[in-house]
């Protein structure tokens, strides 16, 4: 341990990407603040990484291990991970110089926060399959403080790399969920803002260069390809949230400071919309139409909500990856249209009309036919029969 660096233990999990986790781990040995230890997981490598990571000696701490995949590779380094901080690392990414310091202030700053959040480069590899090509930049979306985890259940915003938790924290919540493969820390996290929040960094500059690269993903017998990310991740965000489901009240829906308070009417309906938002984004249709039975009885109409509560609910159709989900479900859109044809649910309705009036704009404005189509889908099945009043209640 170097006596004069910040009390930071780096986690680097790898899996047979030697040429990438080697410029990972340089990144993270040229922090401009070094890291007490930084700890190199070898998850059952059958390439050359065992012998490129021994011959940085003393620099690193090394472990080998039987593959069993990336979760399983960060909870073996936990026991050496002894210090104040822990920063994940994946193995295919770049650390900016400054990433380690900027992490570390923004905890010294805000001592009650537990983890910090910061954005990010998107990258794809240049013609060589090695050097980053920056696309654009990938802020942590503007949000309030207190709604932050509302917006983690909906955005996903979480990204190993792109945090740093205090230590004791994940002693309390427990180590990583080792069944998980891409939204592990987007589980952890979720587990981590139940007990604390995050703080975001005093510079807004993103943290790291996210490599976006073709090739294998998982571990031994759990392989998939980068065609498959999006599908497994979205598997796995609705494996989680259900599997949380005791631990995600209703409350837990509405800014941090209601969390403890018993909810009047106004506030069930803020919650119930909120809940149905992050079902049906993340295609959760049997949880959404319970929702929206709840909601029905509750009454949301345009005038129940504020100008803030229309624009999450307008979240709930943003995301093309759920624009597409629903394509894949004819009978559950159909279903939606009938549901949002109520008059009771006219808020939802608004908020509908007004994302696909969005999308269609931007889709002929950036030539995105594949928009276009997932638009025209939508209002076909969805929207129109919403619009024209066929099915449920629909009276005036």
């Amino acid at each position: 341990m170097n006596s004069s660096a910040a009390p930071v233990s780096i986690v680097l999990p790898t899996f047979n990407r030697a040429r990438y986790a080697v410029a990972a781990l340089d990144s993270l040995l040229a922090q401009t603040l070094p890291a007490a230890r930084i700890i190199v997981v070898n998850d059952g490598c059958s390439d050359e990484t065992g012998e490129v990571m021994r011959a940085y000696g003393a620099r690193i701490e090394y472990i080998e291990k039987p593959n069993g995949g990336k979760c399983s590779a960060i909870n073996a380094a936990l026991a050496r991970a002894t210090d104040e901080y822990l920063w994940v690392f994946d193995d295919d990414d770049i650390a900016c110089p400054d990433a380690l310091q900027r992490h570390v202030d923004a905890l010294e700053r805000q001592r009650d926060a537990g983890f910090t959040i910061s954005g990010s480069y998107r990258c794809h590899n240049a013609a060589d399959g090695m050097t980053l090509e920056v696309v654009r930049p990938q802020p942590v979306r503007p949000f309030a403080d207190d709604d932050h985890l509302l917006e983690l259940l909906l955005s996903s915003y979480i990204a190993g790399p792109s945090t740093m938790i205090r230590r004791e924290l994940v002693d309390r919540v427990g180590p990583y969920r080792e069944d998980l493969a891409r939204v592990d820390d987007f589980e952890m996290a979720l587990r981590l803002s139940l007990v604390t929040r995050p703080t975001r960094l005093a510079d807004a500059r993103p943290t790291y260069y996210r490599r976006w690269h073709l090739g294998l993903r998982g571990w031994a017998g759990q392989r998939f390809d980068y065609a498959q990310s999006v599908e497994r991740s979205r598997r796995e965000e609705r494996l989680v949230l259900r599997d949380m489901r005791e631990q995600l009240t209703l409350p837990h829906y509405l800014p941090r400071a209601a969390w403890g308070q018993t909810l009047d009417t106004a506030a069930e309906r803020r919650a119930r919309m909120r809940r149905w938002v992050v079902a049906l984004q993340k295609g959760m249709w049997d949880e959404a139409q319970d929702e929206l039975a709840q909601l029905r009885d509750l009454e949301l109409t345009r005038g129940e909500m504020s100008a803030l509560e229309i624009v999450w609910a307008c979240r709930a159709f943003s995301d093309l990856n759920t624009l597409t989900d629903m394509q894949a479900h004819p009978a559950e859109l159909a279903s939606l249209g009938r549901a949002l044809a109520d008059a009771r649910l006219a808020g939802l309705k608004h908020a509908a009309l007004r994302q696909s009036i969005y999308h269609l704009r931007t889709a002929l404005e950036e030539r995105d036919w594949h928009r276009l189509r997932l638009t025209a889908g939508f209002a076909r099945r969805a929207l129109l029969p919403a619009l024209l009043g066929r099915g449920g209640n629909s009276a005036p």
